[in-house]
């Protein structure tokens, strides 16, 4: 919906917040705790749109970003799908101690296993389409080059252009067809991160990533 102040957009859901929270538990900044890490996966709808300037929410929740989204990724069915990472602690600081206020800081620390990545050198094209770009793991050595491919959805328009090395942290896996959905991250310092966007791998059909070691990372 349009609002007339970009950094309303948590304060005018407020109200509904309230009626639900008694039903869902404990709400973060957009995103209900009960259903992470999943509801992690959301992602801008067609072309990267932009991150709000003024800081309004942090980065791994939807309301950071101003434009439409969509959660065709969050869903998990068991039997289907199997938890590639965990939520260790999540924390979010209001204005006036009050979550129906403005949020003015947030910390997710989550256990996954890191890859690097990196854009995929003399490609253009994603298989997901215009939308994602063409990325690789760059430490599964192991793997054959195909086995490396990854394809990376922004969330902002100036992330897209910054084509440095980032970091893929896996949520989940899809049983039958062995593919990976997860987020691409950029390091901020030490073990802090941003999200920058959403990475998908339709298959991945060697056990080289899983020999990576769990690392908990925090994410703002």
């Amino acid at each position: 919906m349009k609002l007339t102040k970009p950094e309303d957009k948590l304060i005018a859901l407020a109200g509904i917040v309230a009626v639900f929270q008694r039903f869902l538990g404990e709400y973060l900044a957009g995103i209900w705790r009960n259903w992470l890490p999943m509801d992690l996966l959301w992602c801008t709808r067609w072309k990267a749109w932009s991150r709000a300037e003024k800081f309004r929410a942090p980065s791994w929740s939807w309301a950071s970003i101003d434009g439409p989204i969509m959660r065709r990724y969050c869903r998990f069915d068991e039997g289907m799908h199997e938890a590639l990472a965990a939520v260790v602690d999540v924390s979010v600081a209001y204005k006036d101690s009050h979550a129906s206020s403005l949020v003015t800081g947030a910390e997710l620390h989550i256990m996954g296993k890191l890859a690097l990545a990196g854009p995929r050198a003399g490609c253009e094209s994603s298989y997901y389409g215009d939308d994602f770009r063409p990325f690789e793991f760059r430490d599964v050595s192991q793997c054959p080059p195909d086995e490396r491919k990854v394809d990376v959805k922004f969330d902002d328009s100036r992330d897209e252009e910054d084509r440095s090395t980032g970091v893929c942290l896996p949520i989940k896996r899809n049983a039958p067809s062995n593919g990976i959905h997860g987020l691409a991250l950029r390091k901020v310092e030490g073990q802090i991160f941003r999200r920058v966007g959403l990475f998908v791998r339709w298959r991945f059909t060697t056990f080289k990533f899983e020999r990576l070691p769990q690392t908990t990372v925090t994410i703002i």
